[in-house]
């Protein structure tokens, strides 16, 4: 009897074991949701600051443009500036669009890992 009792307590404590080690599955689906979580925070920082970006282009288009109505068409500097600022003020927003992409593709991506994750774990 005192033999079965250490048997019992020997493959319960294997039993345990064997429930608490995670499967190489679920380690890798955490690792990806790791790695997606990370992917997110950096397109969040790049869309943070090509926002950031488009704002500040789009105060100096509106500054150029202010000086350049006092002179309309006598300062050629000054309608060059306008020009510029127009250029940089649209690469601006179009970056800003392409993060805010990035973000919604890295909210995805994470969202299928968690669901990864918990399908495997």
């Amino acid at each position: 009897m005192v033999l079965m009792g250490i048997i019992n307590k020997v493959v319960n404590k294997n039993k345990l074991k064997i429930m608490t080690t995670e499967s190489t599955g679920c380690k890798a689906a955490k690792t990806a949701v790791t790695a997606a979580e990370g992917i997110l925070a950096t397109a969040v920082a790049a869309a943070a600051a090509t926002a950031t970006a488009v704002g500040v282009a789009s105060g100096e288009l509106a500054a150029a443009t202010a000086a350049a109505a006092v002179e309309v068409g006598l300062n050629p500097v000054a309608d060059a500036l306008v020009v510029t600022c127009t250029a940089a003020l649209a690469a601006a927003t179009t970056a800003n669009a392409n993060a805010d992409t990035a973000v919604v593709a890295a909210t995805a991506a994470l969202t299928a890992a968690k669901t990864a994750q918990t399908a495997a774990c």
